[in-house]
This record gives C-alpha cells, structure tokens and sequence, in this order.
C-alpha cells in the first residue's frame, strides 16, 4: 500500500510540469500554423489581381490611336476586309516614341508606309502624328489612298476615348479632305474589351460607323469589327473586319 502511495505522489509530482510542457508544445505550434497561415493568406489573396496589357493599344482596329508601341516590340499582324483583301503589316518600335510600319494588300498589290511619332505622353493622355503613305501603283486598279493625322488617346487601359484628324493628300480615294475620326473602348473582361471608331469625311453626309471587339492575352490578340455605311453604294448591310496580331519584345529593357 505504501509502494502505491509513493508512486502516486511521484506522478502527481510530475503531472504540472507535463502539462506545462505540452501546453508550451500545443502554443508553439499553434503559432508556427498561424504564422503559416498568414503567410498563404497572403501570396494567395492579399495580392492585387494582374490584368493582361493590351500591348496593341497604337491602334483602335482600323485607325491609329494616340499612343505607341514600347521600344524593341515588334508587332506582326493580318487584317482581312472581307471578302475583298488582307493587309499584313509589321510595326516596330524604334523607340517608346517613334514607330514604323509597312504593309501590304493582298491581292491589290499595294504597299504603304506608316511612320508614328508620339509628341505627348502622360497619365492621362497620348497624343501622336503619323502619316499612311500608300502611292499608287501602275500594275493596279486600285486607287492610292495616303494620309497624314494627328491622334490622340484619353483614358487607360480599361476605357479610353479615342480623336482623330486626318488629311488625305491625294486626289484619288477622297479627293483630298479632311478626315475626323471619334472612337473609344471598354475594357469587359480580363482579356477583352469592346471597341467603336467611327469617321466623317468633310464634306460628305455619309458618315462611316464601327462597332466591334478585341481579345487579347500575352502575346496574342484577335479582333473582329462590323463597319456600316448607311449608303445605296454599299449594299451590304455591315462589312466585317478580322484581324489576328502577334506582339514580340525584341528587346528587354534594363530594369
């Protein structure tokens, strides 16, 4: 009986400090979870949320907008007017302010020259001057159409309103007048964003109306646009515009 005494004093004597040790245990690794937890909390959820940049935003799909491409971004894409011709271009940036392109229409034959220079950049607004020389070519039918404009661009990436002036210097397509040209979009989605551009000819009734959208992610954008002409010279009820682009940088720049 007192062998049973002894022992029993002996665990009694041991129980706290067990006790205190594995409540030390049970704190420390209830801290080591909650330390854990805060900081998977935080590389999930208290991160802002990364939107794709629109890296084709020099242009609406049709008409140039006030802004540029980065230096050493190439940009590669094809435009086809169906159903009647494509028009693949190439533009680089030779600087953040100073853009060339060329292009092509296919099966037209002709080409044109397009080189942008930003004169104005800041938070807010971008405004450019550029030119679309297309001369004429004697082996085709189709009229020259070349033009020099002034852009700009007021907005961001998620909505912008987009005005342009333009004037055609030859005496073939719109027998040189002045071209003005109002369009904006709105970004929808993570990668998509709804796009209008309309234009008034000087001197014409007709305006030319525009509605459409663009996809993009990366690298990658797809656009497509239903252009009206409430005219009985263009029988159809809208003309369809696709267009598939591809952006490279080049060149990294130095952070």
């Amino acid at each position: 009986m007192k062998t049973y005494i002894i022992l029993l004093s002996v665990i009694c004597s041991l129980l706290p400090g067990n006790l205190l040790l594995l409540s030390q245990e049970n704190i420390i690794t209830h801290k080591i979870n909650w330390t854990l937890r805060e900081k998977h909390s935080d590389s999930l959820f208290d991160q802002p949320i990364r939107l794709p940049e629109d890296k084709n935003d020099n242009r609406m799909i049709l008409a140039p907008t006030g802004r540029t491409i980065k230096q050493g971004q190439v940009q590669i894409a094809t435009m086809v007017v169906i159903p009647f011709l494509a028009l693949p271009t190439v533009h680089v940036g030779i600087t953040d302010y100073i853009n060339v392109g060329v292009g092509i229409s296919v099966p037209v034959g002709l080409y044109y020259f397009a080189p942008k220079v930003r004169f104005l950049k800041s938070e807010a607004i971008s405004m450019s001057a550029g030119m679309l020389w297309c001369p004429k070519q004697e082996s085709s039918s189709f009229e020259s159409f070349s033009i020099a404009y002034i852009a700009s661009s007021i907005g961001n990436q998620d909505a912008s309103l987009n005005i342009g002036v333009g004037y055609n210097f030859t005496e073939d397509l719109f027998d040189k007048k002045t071209i003005v040209q109002v369009g904006g979009d709105v970004r929808l989605g993570k990668g998509f964003k709804l796009i209008s551009e309309n234009w008034v000819i000087v001197g014409e009734t007709i305006p030319i109306l525009s509605a459409g959208f663009r996809a993009f992610y990366e690298f990658i954008n797809f656009d497509l646009l239903a252009v009206f002409v409430p005219s009985k010279d263009f029988p159809l009820p809208f003309y369809p515009i696709a267009s598939i682009g591809f952006n490279f940088d080049v060149l990294q720049k130095k952070k």
